[in-house]
């Protein structure tokens, strides 16, 4: 049943217009889509977890990104967040991925999408 339900959610996610989150009528205020999307990533570059400095890089959308190191605020590209696979002492290693569920328009009822027509 809820594959079921989530087969209707992506057919009428090309169809909706401006996203909200969908939210299931046995679990209100939900957003259970079950996607999701990276926000941030915090890194460590140095020789050990001991030494070495953390930075934070956080999405600003689906093509720039923020590093922010200590008092400096540095835009960034999506491409530089996919190098960040680690390797030494001399780039940054990815320690905490942070998500966010994907926000996804909700079915409209019948009810709703027949009011919607006649206005």
């Amino acid at each position: 049943e809820q594959m079921q339900r989530l087969g209707k959610v992506e057919a009428e996610k090309q169809s909706i217009g401006p996203l909200r989150p969908v939210s299931f009528t046995d679990d209100p205020n939900s957003s259970n889509t079950g996607y999701y999307d990276l926000v941030a990533v915090l890194t460590h570059r140095g020789r050990s977890s001991n030494s070495g400095h953390y930075v934070c890089w956080r999405k600003v959308d689906e093509k720039q990104w923020l590093l922010f190191d200590d008092d400096q605020v540095i835009p960034k590209t999506r491409e530089d967040v996919e190098k960040l696979s680690g390797g030494g002492a001399d780039w940054h290693t990815a320690y905490i991925l942070l998500y966010a569920p994907q926000r996804i328009g909700t079915i409209p009822t019948p009810a709703a999408a027949a009011d919607s027509m006649m206005s």
